[in-house]
């Protein structure tokens, strides 16, 4: 007679006679001579991280999505039909059966989702409800109960990250120069397409400026160096402006 020894969150299969299974454990196991161990499994509760790229929103805009998914093996789900195919899923059956199902429930169910949205928690909350209560539904039949379902990371690839950086960035750039366009107004009034060429000069310098090639010279009869150096020792040169005078009105 054979003895196995089982922690609490541990089981095992046993078959005695032809396609006859029984779960037993935990504590100590005799089997019988007529009795064979065919494998060994725990019911303790565990997590599975999984990782789905190109997830799409209701936009069709792709989405990296990180979700945990905690289960575990429930007895009282296990019918005798079933209990052959526990050994096949032990070897990572389970894992894969979750991997799959998963991917297929959050890929529907995102799609009815916009980009904004997603980004609050109230939604968020929802979809792992949601996704917690269809995966229970699906798992159920292969003998796992699931806990909860976390969804850790969603984000948005580097590549479309960067081009909506790259987009905010002139958006904003835009409206800066409107609101200097709009000030420019309100100082010259009617005059502004007569002052317009000065402006853009003006406006160029101060680029060049802020880019640190002030040394470059600008050939405009209203633009010009201050003081006369040699081209030997030409310092930073400093950039004038001559913007006409404004004509009071009459």
């Amino acid at each position: 007679m054979m003895t196995i020894k089982l922690k609490s969150n541990e089981r095992l299969l046993i078959e005695q006679g032809v396609n006859r299974y029984k779960v037993v454990g935990p504590g100590r196991v005799w089997l019988a001579p007529w009795q064979r161990a065919v494998i060994q499994f725990t019911v303790r509760p565990q997590s599975q991280p999984l990782h789905f790229e190109e997830v799409r929103t209701l936009e069709h805009i792709p989405l990296n999505v990180k979700v945990r998914v905690n289960y575990q093996v429930d007895l009282t789900l296990f019918t005798s039909d079933f209990l052959p195919k526990i050994p096949g899923l032990q070897e990572q059956g389970w894992q894969n059966a979750i991997q799959w199902q998963t991917e297929y429930v959050l890929r529907q169910m995102m799609a009815n989702y916009a980009w904004p949205d997603l980004g609050r928690q109230a939604i968020q909350e929802r979809l792992e409800r949601q996704l917690a209560l269809t995966l229970a539904d699906g798992l159920q039949k292969i003998g796992l109960k699931v806990n909860g379902v976390c969804l850790v990371n969603i984000t948005l690839p580097i590549g479309l990250q960067n081009t909506l950086l790259r987009a905010e960035q002139d958006c904003i750039e835009a409206t800066g120069r409107a609101r200097v366009l709009q000030q420019y107004f309100n100082i010259f009034g009617r005059q502004i397409t007569q002052v317009m060429p000065h402006i853009m000069q003006w406006e160029y310098m101060n680029l060049l400026h802020k880019n640190g090639k002030s040394h470059l010279l600008l050939t405009h009869s209203n633009l010009s160096l201050a003081g006369s150096q040699s081209d030997d020792d030409l310092p930073q040169p400093s950039l004038q402006l001559q913007l006409p005078t404004l004509k009071e009105a009459s």
